[in-house]
């Protein structure tokens, strides 16, 4: 009784919640109808950057040079990656934040790495719990499934549904049965936003040199004790905050531009309703171009995402495989070295191109594995295909920067917002009344 109770309760607040979105949609755009020409999953491949999630290191007083290797390698590697790199020594004081996050580990094995979600996000548990190592940072920065994910996506694919078994292969091949069958039907059924249904104010174009724009629909079935795989399901069952209490279940995970979850469907609510529901969203006309209203948990991948969109990309559907230590820091010390040599080595050393000059070397060879060229072409994207979106934004954004009233309002929808999902941050989404 408490917990039918319990889950009513969830489902007004659950709708209150999703009402109050469309509400600030509404405020923030530039009309009580406003949206745009171009589907919510290409307007978030271009134009909404991943999120930071946060990798910290902890050591004791000095780092020996294969533990600075390893740093040094996720640092450059990080250029194309949505996370960043930070240190800190526990013998000296930690920022509050940082020393809670410390205290909190048991037993760590130094140096230590704790990867936390990005920081608009800050879900707990971490993403990664490890001792420092070459293995830990491959798994950190990409995986064979992250790879299909990431050419699905730059392919066309509207949606790639990640299918996370639960074990009991009946349940698993109805999941995958249903996702089958709804996803061939959303694909003959949905339709592209109509260009010629908008206003000049309201069009906004998109790279000529991207992906097909196309409505298509694809699932990866992952089983949930992949090993090569673990930072991901991790990620994914961290993404709402009671996903393991349904470990028992198959959860399927809508993922759409630069690598957003949209949200989980649990057991039965992998069925017709909820899936068309999910393809229609994010299908649909952009409606809120602010991506921080819009609902979703980036994932951690090493794409340089810039570069797929104007087609600089290169084929590579095989991940090197893990290495030993002794391997990742041969090469990494190399680079270390020449750098402290070498002022301008040290100026450029953030240059994806410097970072790729060991030949076949491990470090050289999981960087190229992201699939993403790495050259001057790849990581700047053509101008002309960036210039004319943001030139439209520019002259979208002028046509009602004058109007005073209207960016009070829009500051005070935006409070509004931020007030809503910090008041169900304990809530999930609408998976709850389906299982």
């Amino acid at each position: 009784m408490f917990y039918s109770v319990k889950i009513a309760i969830r489902h007004i607040l659950i709708k209150s919640r999703i009402v109050s979105f469309f509400f600030v949609c509404m405020i923030v755009g530039n009309n009580p109808a406003y949206a745009c020409n171009v589907p919510v999953f290409r307007y978030a491949l271009e134009r909404w950057p991943a999120d930071d999630y946060e990798v910290n290191v902890f050591y004791e007083s000095s780092l020996s040079t294969e533990d600075k290797a390893v740093i040094s390698w996720l640092e450059n590697l990080s250029n194309k990656s949505n996370y960043s790199v930070k240190t800190y020594d526990i013998t000296q004081s930690l920022p509050d934040e940082i020393g809670t996050l410390w205290r909190r580990v048991k037993n760590p094995e130094l140096p230590f790495i704790v990867v936390r979600y990005p920081g608009i996000m800050r879900m707990a548990p971490p993403v990664l719990e490890s001792r420092l190592s070459a293995e830990a940072a491959q798994q950190l920065v990409d995986s064979p499934l992250r790879h299909e994910l990431t050419e699905r996506i730059l392919d066309g694919d509207s949606v790639v549904w990640i299918l996370l078994e639960c074990g009991d292969k009946v349940r698993d091949n109805a999941a995958a049965a249903m996702l089958d069958k709804q996803l061939k039907v959303m694909e003959q059924t949905l339709v592209l936003p109509n260009a010629a249904d908008f206003s000049p104010d309201e069009f906004v174009p998109i790279s000529p040199s991207g992906p097909e724009l196309k409505i298509a629909f694809s699932y990866i079935r992952l089983s949930r004790g992949n090993p090569a795989e673990k930072l991901l399901i991790d990620t994914l069952m961290n993404t709402e905050p009671d996903l393991t209490e349904y470990m028992t279940y198959p959860m399927a995970f809508p993922v759409y531009g630069r690598g957003i979850v949209l949200y989980a469907l649990i057991g039965d609510g992998i069925n017709e309703r909820n899936i068309r529901d999910a393809c229609m969203f994010i299908t649909g006309p952009c409606s809120c171009q602010i991506k921080e209203l819009n609902p979703g948990v980036d994932l951690l991948m090493s794409v340089n995402w810039d570069a797929g969109i104007t087609g600089q990309w290169v084929e590579e559907l095989t991940l090197p495989p893990l290495v030993g230590l002794s391997a990742l820091v041969g090469d990494a010390a190399e680079e270390i070295n020449r750098n402290n040599d070498s002022s301008e080595a040290v100026n450029n050393v953030g240059n994806p191109e410097n970072s790729t000059t060991h030949g076949d070397s491990s470090v050289v060879g999981i960087a190229e594995g992201s699939r993403l060229s790495t050259n001057d072409s790849a990581v700047k994207p053509d101008a002309q295909s960036v210039t004319a979106p943001a030139k439209s934004s520019i002259n979208i954004s002028e046509k009602s920067s004058g109007n005073i009233l209207r960016n009070i309002i829009i500051a005070l929808g935006i409070i509004l917002a931020v007030t809503i999902a910090l008041s169900f941050t304990l809530l999930t989404p609408r998976k709850r009344k389906y299982i």
